[in-house]
């Protein structure tokens, strides 16, 4: 077998300058670029295949005949000696399995060698995905959920375009963050003849570890109150008005005054109280819970009587409004939990469950059509649409709103979502 090492001589480069020449006018299978290498005093057009360069499995497998032996007349095997491109630029692992199918395929940008030669490498492109979000990584999914339903925060969105002059601040650095992704991705997006629009690798790659560092710089942000370390479980629900006290404007969003109002059917005793929140908790409520019939199972704080009704009566909310339900809801159609507030219409728009088997968060955004978006990050990058949700009543932890424009008794009026906020989920990328 003839080998070739990266030193075949003056001899070896004058054949293969005169087979370039020939192929170049004879055979179509060597290109027409030319080789503008001062070191191999070769002036003829380049072959379009250099057999030499590229990783291979097996270095003594055959590679075909050597073409300065065949000048000869002589016919050798040639065989892998120097693995040259590997000294020269970042190689690509390439799956050899023909059989194979896959939606990625393959691209091509120029480089040049050591010879100064122009080469194409291959480039994988994957389809790009309509939703970008977060994946999965160290038990995070408290956090994902909670900002996969912030960038998807409509309300948020329309009060940042709105006003200019907000300042700089958790929430809009989320924003500004998330957005400059989405756009660096769509600037890479490619449309292929499979009419599949699909972008770099590597730019995913990019957009994943920028999405990854604003998820970081929020764990730095709540790890002195929250206590929250990475791989530790958390609950969104205790994150976000740490994240929306940090910025009045965000947090003048979702605050909401509810009063409550308990008597004691044992002792009597009775109170009533106005409570200021971004976030209401509620447990043990009742099988007939509706927002505007909120009443809950507690115990009483003189006689310690427990089984006591406790109800809660809405005064004010704000454009956004949102609830946490410790045990889920009743219901499993949220929809019934839809009601008006002042002449406003409330429609619940965005649901976090809660896995208690897995210990898992995923966010549900309503679509305009009525159905539902889950974003999943166990199941990243993939997202999926529902008819409706799909999850047990009592895996429902929290809804979520905004203000929207809807049809009332005849009337157009501005409205707000149920319970936190209306977290409606266009497509990033148009």
């Amino acid at each position: 077998q003839c080998v070739w090492d990266g030193n075949c001589g003056r001899e070896a480069a004058d054949t293969m300058s005169s087979l370039w020449q020939q192929g170049s006018s004879g055979n179509s299978s060597i290109s027409g670029r030319k080789m503008n290498s001062e070191d191999t005093g070769i002036g003829g057009p380049t072959p379009a295949v250099v057999w030499t360069f590229g990783k291979w499995e097996d270095k003594n497998a055959s590679l075909g005949n050597c073409p300065w032996c065949l000048a000869k007349g002589q016919t050798n095997a040639l065989r892998q000696s120097l693995d040259v491109r590997a000294s020269l630029s970042k190689t690509h692992e390439v799956d050899l399995d023909v059989n194979k199918k896959d939606d990625n395929v393959s691209s091509t940008q120029k480089t040049e060698d050591m010879f100064g030669l122009e080469m194409e490498t291959p480039i994988e492109l994957v389809p790009l995905r309509p939703h970008l979000f977060w994946k999965n990584e160290d038990n995070l999914c408290w956090l994902d959920s909670l900002l996969v339903m912030l960038v998807n925060c409509r309300t948020m969105r329309e009060a940042l375009n709105q006003d200019v002059n907000v300042p700089d601040s958790v929430a809009r650095n989320i924003f500004s963050t998330y957005d400059k992704t989405c756009s660096y991705v769509k600037a890479k997006e490619q449309q292929c003849e499979d009419k599949v629009t699909r972008v770099p690798t590597d730019v995913l790659e990019e957009a994943e570890r920028q999405l990854s560092d604003l998820r970081l710089s929020l764990i730095k942000l709540l790890q002195p109150t929250l206590k929250c370390e990475i791989g530790q479980e958390k609950m969104p629900v205790f994150a976000l008005p740490l994240i929306l006290r940090s910025d009045k404007w965000s947090e003048d969003l979702f605050q909401h005054t509810v009063r409550w109002e308990f008597k004691c059917t044992s002792c009597g005793h009775t109170f009533i109280k106005g409570v200021k929140k971004t976030l209401t908790t509620l447990n043990r409520i009742l099988s007939d819970w509706h927002p505007l019939k909120a009443t809950h199972r507690t115990q009483c704080s003189n006689c310690k009587r427990s089984n006591q009704r406790r109800r809660m009566v809405l005064e004010r909310l704000s454009s956004v409004f949102a609830l946490h339900f410790v045990e889920g809801v009743p219901r499993k159609d949220i929809s019934k939990y839809s009601f008006e507030f002042e002449g406003t219409h409330y429609n619940v728009s965005t649901a976090i469950q809660y896995n208690k088997e897995l210990k898992h968060f995923v966010t549900w955004i309503r679509q305009s059509n009525g159905s539902w978006l889950e974003l999943d990050d166990l199941k990243y990058p993939n997202t999926i649409t529902h008819e409706r949700l799909t999850f047990r009543a009592k895996e429902t932890t929290s809804f979520f709103g905004g203000r929207v424009q809807c049809r009332n008794r005849g009337n157009t009026s501005s409205s707000s979502t149920v319970l936190s906020y209306r977290a409606r989920c266009p497509p990033i990328f148009q």
